[in-house]
């Protein structure tokens, strides 16, 4: 469903969350062999363009796109300030490109082919009646009561156990860190990408 003209456009706010997964985004669609499935490549050329530059760190790219994908509000956050040079906002730029692969192989306006060729991982698991026959080596195993309140009274203390631990190791844990906000951040690694 396109968003033109939608008051309530927040996309640019994934901008936050898209920001430690770059990386593995642009490894993951740039193994990928994804096609239009009409002759409009505009994202696809798009997505060439920001995979060249991803290494860049300035905030405005020089370069001039075919941004026929994005609606007119994410036209707007990538184009820059028209000063005798076309320039597009990298952030922006990606973040949309990847909210609009997402839906684009979601819809089948793109696709990989050869993917329907791959199993779903649903059908591989075990059907109930298999599972049965393995609860009681599953519970000896972990250390379970076999009963149904058993099993959840042995795992909520197994779980509340580690709470603890983790409550307590907390003051040592140089990874982690709680901002101002109170939400959870790791130090290092992901984050500064």
């Amino acid at each position: 469903m396109s968003q033109r003209g939608n008051k309530n456009f927040f996309d640019p706010l994934l901008e936050r969350f898209y920001r430690p997964h770059r990386s593995l985004l642009f490894s993951l669609i740039d193994l990928l062999d994804i096609r239009s499935t009409t002759q409009d490549t505009s994202l696809i050329d798009a997505f060439n363009f920001a995979f060249a530059n991803r290494l860049k760190n300035r905030e405005w790219l020089p370069g001039d796109l075919d941004l026929s994908f994005a609606n007119q509000q994410w036209q707007r956050l990538i184009k820059g300030p028209d000063k005798g040079e076309s320039t597009l906002h990298r952030r922006f730029l990606e973040v949309c490109i990847f909210s609009c692969l997402a839906n684009e192989l979601k819809s089948g306006d793109v696709y990989v082919p050869h993917s329907q060729d791959y199993a779903d991982t649903r059908e591989r698991l075990l059907p109930w009646s298999e599972c049965e026959k393995l609860l009681v080596a599953y519970c000896e195993r972990l250390g379970f009561k076999l009963t149904a309140k058993g099993f959840s009274h042995d795992l909520s203390e197994q779980l509340e156990k580690l709470a603890r631990e983790v409550d307590r190791t907390y003051p040592e844990n140089g990874q982690l860190h709680i901002n101002e906000k109170g939400e959870f951040a790791l130090r290092g690694g992901l984050e500064s990408q």
